[in-house]
């Protein structure tokens, strides 16, 4: 089984154990056998014709691409997806 997970920690309430303790739980129940996935993606490695907070000139595009680090999830974290997809 694949289990796709979008959540919203407040969505769901109070939980004992937060973040950490949803994931446990969604991993004992999918067992070894099941996949869990979760959509993390990042805004800060994203092209910067679309940055709009603030936006940049289009003669910066060339160098912010040219010098943008690649991702890397030991040190790119999800923007704004949420505690549980952060933690995962």
């Amino acid at each position: 089984m694949i289990l796709c997970v979008h959540s919203s920690l407040s969505s769901i309430g109070w939980v004992n154990g937060g973040a950490v303790a949803v994931i446990q739980a969604l991993m004992e129940t999918l067992t070894e056998e099941g996949t869990l996935i979760m959509p993390a993606q990042t805004l800060e490695l994203s092209d910067p014709a679309d940055w709009i907070d603030p936006p940049v000139p289009y003669s910066w595009w060339k160098s912010i691409k040219e010098t943008m680090p690649a991702f890397d999830p030991a040190y790119t974290t999800p923007a704004a997806m949420g505690k549980v997809a952060e933690t995962f």
